[in-house]
């Protein structure tokens, strides 16, 4: 039972997470149906764009007949947000003073106000960060919230309103090829993928050829290099997540000589480490290039970046399974692969960036995990605090890591001899070159803002940039439900969390934050990834069981660690979606830092499968047509090349 309690705790700890930032913070815009009634919403058009706050305003109404008045008749009411009841035209007082938060129920006494025979109940909802929407029943009545009920928006046509898990209406989108229509319409080039792959294995294994995992991540160097130099000056300028705010953080550094302080921009919050290394590469590459090339050329250190995941995808697994040449390249290939890192470092972006220098980090925990401090505990706890620190100057969120990392130099120190005193020192040391690299970043926060850790919410608070994204809130269909994301990947992460998280893993699911038109990848392909990549993904979990199930202690350690990383990221994403309800929220590309860990597991899956017969050549064959298929789904065929 010990083996897998890792594993036990960590759905529990998304549960508990779920529970206490669903019902005991006040923030959340979780709508959740109460004594059959449902939460409803006028029916329109979503969009992926960012919404201004303003005020929406939607009137739900319904008619009942009454053969005598009660003498009392309770009507509980929710709304989102403020509300204007009316029953038979006449207005009735709603006591909102007492209720600070709008998902406390209000319960009035409407008898006064009722009439014998035909009564018109009409709720006036009005939003400005989301859509209206309300819930309401009444049990002496008979009267409930349900599709039944008509909705108009801004003194529109009434029409039918919808309950609030209904589908939403993204037509605009549609148009996108689903996953089963993309996989019969390229079945005949992923066969033959398949069929490549498999008879390559079954030709090194006749022939006796030794390929190494080495020589595989020089052929997958060598594949991004050359998807690099195709790719860097088609790919418009402009495309990309946040990419004009990305921009205009190393302009600011550019033209000022200085650091922007966070309300300076939509993307300054963030810590200025990967800005100010662009800002030197713009000013090495202005002396041979145009302004407008330069900034193409700043796209060179995020693909930089993705060469440095799939070296340390190898390196991980070269370290954990030394002696299996099969394991290293199931790893090395699925984790320098993965769908998220080719197209989040296509883009000027901070992501990779941050995450190659996370993966470094996540690296020596590996490596000090098997083969101890030895005898310079110091020294090691130092390379940990720099490779810490580095990440934490490129993006806050590898705070998550601090108390893992500082839980691994506590257990590699205390391992040898059983004595937690000797962890004291490489903690210390640990510490203090953390503030003493990032301090000063964080006391500047401090003295200007009174925080040292902003969040975007809060920049963008200060800044006064008000907006909200679709959904706009959040069922409990949202948090717990996943599929959509296997048909109909495009955008499915307005379905909910789990949808979100998977296709933006395995694939572009919010097409870089595109929302005018289509990204330059080959979307034929990028699609079929959604359902290809689901094998490996359950896999993957069943490589976890496995790994616990290890002989070698070692081993076991690793995929322990592993297991309270992912856990720890997925928890914090999971949090950010209930506190800020927009499908945006929810990225797998917060992980991609995480890209050794889920090397290890697709390693440890390829361990757990049958040895014998034909399962290596079908593995074999399946992972090269995963393979060549996120390659070429992220290698663009057509765009404007621009001139030198």
């Amino acid at each position: 039972m010990k083996k897998y309690l890792p594993l036990i705790a960590a759905p529990l700890l998304i549960g508990l997470l779920s529970w206490y930032f669903i019902y005991k913070t006040g923030s959340n815009d979780i709508l959740v149906s109460e004594a059959g009634a449902q939460w409803i919403r006028s029916e329109y058009p979503h969009s992926a764009v960012a919404q201004p706050v303003k005020d929406r305003t939607a009137s739900f109404t319904t008619k009942f007949e009454l053969g005598r008045v009660p003498p009392r008749a309770s009507l509980r009411l929710k709304t989102f947000r403020k509300a204007l009841l009316s029953i038979n035209s006449k207005t009735v007082q709603i006591p909102t003073s007492e209720f600070p938060f709008w998902k406390v129920s209000r319960e009035l006494d409407i008898s006064p106000w009722l009439l014998i025979g035909q009564n018109k109940i009409t709720i006036e909802v009005t939003n400005s960060r989301g859509p209206p929407a309300v819930l309401a029943y009444s049990h002496e009545l008979g009267v409930r919230t349900n599709r039944q009920w008509m909705a108009s928006r801004d003194n529109g046509v009434a029409m039918q309103a919808v309950t609030v898990s209904v589908r939403p209406n993204l037509e605009q989108y549609d148009h996108f090829p689903t996953s089963l229509q993309a996989l019969s319409r390229e079945f005949v080039f992923l066969f033959t993928f398949f069929v490549v792959g498999s008879l390559t294995y079954l030709w090194v294994k006749a022939k006796n050829v030794n390929v190494s995992a080495g020589q595989v991540r020089w052929a997958m160097l060598a594949a991004w290099v050359v998807l690099g130099a195709n790719n860097i000056f088609k790919i418009p300028i402009y495309f990309g997540m946040d990419v004009n705010a990305h921009y205009n953080y190393i302009i600011h550094i550019l033209n000022f000589g200085s650091l922007p302080l966070a309300t300076d921009g939509w993307a300054t919050f963030h810590p200025p480490f990967f800005y100010v290394v662009e800002a030197l590469l713009a000013i090495i590459s202005s002396f041979v290039l145009s302004r407008e090339n330069a900034l193409f050329f700043l796209r060179v250190i995020p693909l930089a970046c993705g060469l440095a995941q799939i070296e340390l995808a190898y390196r991980s697994c070269c370290l954990i399974f030394k002696k299996r040449s099969d394991l290293q390249i199931v790893g090395t290939v699925i984790g320098g692969f993965l769908p998220m890192s080719f197209y989040v470092s296509q883009f000027v972006s901070n992501e990779p960036f941050a995450a190659s220098l996370t993966a470094v980090l996540i690296y020596y925990c590996f490596y000090y995990l098997i083969n101890g401090f030895g005898n310079d505990a110091i020294k090691s706890s130092a390379i940990l605090a720099v490779c810490f620190s580095a990440s934490l100057l490129s993006k806050v969120s590898v705070l998550l890591l601090l108390p893992i990392t500082l839980a691994v130099i506590t257990f590699v120190t205390y391992r040898p001899q059983k004595k937690l005193q000797l962890a004291v020192k490489p903690l210390a040391v640990f510490l203090l070159i953390t503030v003493l690299l990032t301090g000063w970043y964080f006391f500047r926060n401090l003295y200007h803002f009174g925080q040292p850790f902003l969040s975007p919410f809060i920049a963008w608070e200060l800044l006064g940039f008000e907006w909200w994204q679709a959904p706009g809130y959040l069922t409990l269909t949202n948090l717990l439900t996943f599929g959509r994301a296997l048909n109909q990947p495009i955008y499915s992460s307005m379905f909910g969390f789990w949808d979100a998280l998977y296709s933006s893993f395995w694939l572009d699911g919010n097409l870089s934050g595109e929302t005018k038109g289509s990204p330059p990848w080959n979307l034929e392909f990028m699609n079929t990834l959604s359902v290809l990549s689901l094998p490996i993904a359950l896999l993957m979990f069943y490589g976890a069981f496995h790994g616990l199930k290890s002989k070698r202690g070692e081993q076991k350690l690793v995929v322990i660690f592993v297991i309270g990383c992912i856990v720890t990221f997925v928890a914090a994403i999971f949090h950010m979606y209930t506190q800020l309800s927009v499908y945006s929220t929810v990225k797998a590309t917060y992980m991609l830092g995480l890209t050794p860990c889920f090397s290890v597991l697709a390693a440890l899956a390829y361990e757990s499968l049958p040895k014998g017969g034909w399962w290596p050549a079908t593995a074999c064959g399946y992972l090269t047509c995963w393979a060549v298929t996120a390659y070429i789904s992220f290698f663009v065929l057509r765009g404007a090349v621009l001139p030198m």
